[in-house]
């Protein structure tokens, strides 16, 4: 179903890909580091989905009730209010299945890097030629 990109669209992907790093979205991370990788299997994408609408469970005992989709795209985190509109939710669900995909997988590995060379003061080409040593390293043994 085609949909015309517009800003709000543009800023809950961003609100999204921003929560990822944090440590609530942090799960959906961990378990594209942990399973994407080595990962042969097809459905790969939709086990990333599955770790999305597992987290964005509505909870009577978490979170006052709310999912998490109700926070991201609420103005105000302290006062969410519940999301109706479907097209933002597809929104979630769309970068959630991508980043499941090789592409998705492959910008989260660089977000990554890009994160470590901030927190040490090095380049991002530094970082991946560190990580590309030690993955040669292991390889060879």
């Amino acid at each position: 179903m085609p949909v015309l990109l517009t800003d709000r669209y543009s800023r809950i992907a961003a609100t999204f890909v921003t929560w990822l790093g944090t440590n609530v979205g942090g799960s959906i991370i961990w378990h594209l580091r942990v399973k994407g990788p080595t990962t042969n299997d097809p459905l790969f994408d939709c086990s990333v989905l599955r770790k999305w609408h597992e987290q964005n469970r509505r909870h009577s005992f978490c979170n006052r009730g709310f999912r998490s989709s109700d926070y991201l795209t609420s103005a105000d985190w302290e006062k969410p209010t519940v999301c109706r509109d479907a097209l933002e939710i597809e929104v979630f669900d769309h970068l959630a299945n991508w980043l499941g995909s090789a592409d998705g997988r492959q910008f989260v590995a660089a977000a990554e890097a890009r994160a470590v060379a901030y927190r040490k003061g090095l380049s991002v080409d530094e970082i991946l030629t560190i990580q590309a040593g030690g993955r040669e390293a292991a390889a060879n043994g």
